[in-house]
């Protein structure tokens, strides 16, 4: 469940991953479009003003060829002496006036030039901006593309998901596998009419195992994991007389024992306890599990086991490989497998 939440969070934040790109390559298109627009007045406007130039160089030369017809009549009038004193001053003021106005056409030819370098400035910025645009817009349709791949796959995965679920949670409700008497505990319907509170359910759906210590937990527990675990003793024993008048067959393990029994001491430095590496998913039935496997000891590989094993005491692998201190031994035990209850279990909780 919690990868279907998980799938289903990221497959949200990739849909909203997905609609901001989307805006942002809206966006960035629109910018683009502006730009190109502005960009093109930008460019008509540097032809005007190069045109206003031109026709200002033009104007310029014509006023210097007139200044110089000017001087040639003024030299003309002094080399012949005919020329009256008015007429020199006229000329005079005419050249102070045209001078003046060169000066003026100079200095707006400057400021023409300065602006038209401006301008082209400008627009070489305009198009460097219009470059980071569009190289913006592909990226936001790159990235648009693989948030989009990123959904379907996590979509697909999703799907898979749901049915492995779902496959799994009817294969653990229908429980064919189990005896009869247990069928009738653990039916919803309670056809026994028992306190359904005194039931905590299979042993294989209480314990939380780690997958690299399943094969070892299977082949210790393998008779008793769908045994239906009982609260008290007085329970227990009340399910049990019931169920045998009926002689319908279960393996009943109560929970809480008036009397708890001591853990074997730990019979080697550094072998760690099987009942460490697991965990119970309720405290009702964790002294269940400590007396069952408190005196479980893990080992390696075979040639940890020590021999003789010490009274009492259990060693295994983590392949499942058993050794018993009452003499029993089991070299290859039918554990590990995906259709086992405990392989159910962890499927369901991943």
């Amino acid at each position: 469940e919690a990868r279907v939440a998980q799938h289903k969070n990221t497959m949200s934040e990739n849909a909203a991953r997905l609609a901001d790109a989307e805006k942002e390559l809206a966006g960035a298109e629109a910018a683009l479009a502006a730009k190109t627009a502005e960009l093109a007045a930008r460019k008509s406007e540097m032809e005007k003003t190069r045109s206003d130039l031109e026709g200002l160089h033009a104007d310029t030369l014509a006023l210097e060829s007139r200044l110089t017809n000017c001087q040639n009549e003024i030299l003309r009038m002094e080399h012949e002496e005919s020329s009256a004193v008015i007429n020199r001053e006229r000329l005079s003021m005419e050249k102070k006036t045209l001078q003046r106005a060169l000066e003026t056409q100079e200095k707006h030819a400057e400021k023409m030039g300065k602006a038209l370098a401006e301008l082209e400035s400008q627009a070489a910025a305009e198009k460097n901006a219009c470059a980071g645009i569009e190289s913006g817009a592909e990226r936001l349709g790159s990235e648009s593309d693989r948030t989009k791949n990123a959904l379907s796959t996590a979509e697909a995965e999703l799907a898979a998901a749901n049915a492995r679920l779902e496959m799994l949670t009817r294969r653990m409700e229908a429980k064919d596998d189990f005896p009869a008497g247990s069928k009738l505990l653990l039916d919803k319907d309670n056809p026994l009419g028992l306190e359904k509170e005194k039931l905590l359910g299979i042993l294989a759906e209480l314990i939380e195992t780690p997958p690299q210590y399943r094969p070892a937990v299977e082949a210790v527990l393998r008779g008793r994991l769908d045994a239906v675990v009982v609260a008290d003793p007085d329970s227990a024993f009340a399910v049990f007389k019931l169920l045998a008048g009926r002689k319908a067959p279960a393996r009943l393990l109560c929970a809480r024992l008036e009397a708890e029994p001591g853990e074997t001491e730990q019979p080697s430095v550094g072998a760690a306890r099987l009942c460490d590496k697991v965990s119970c998913r309720s405290t009702e039935a964790a002294p269940l599990l400590k007396r069952l496997l408190s005196n479980v000891f893990l080992a390696d590989s075979v040639d940890e086991i020590p021999h003789p094993v010490p009274a009492g005491a259990v060693y295994v692998t983590p392949s499942g490989a058993m050794a018993s201190g009452w003499g029993m031994f089991d070299t290859a035990p039918d554990s590990g497998g995906a259709d086992t209850l405990l392989a159910q279990q962890g499927a369901l909780d991943e």
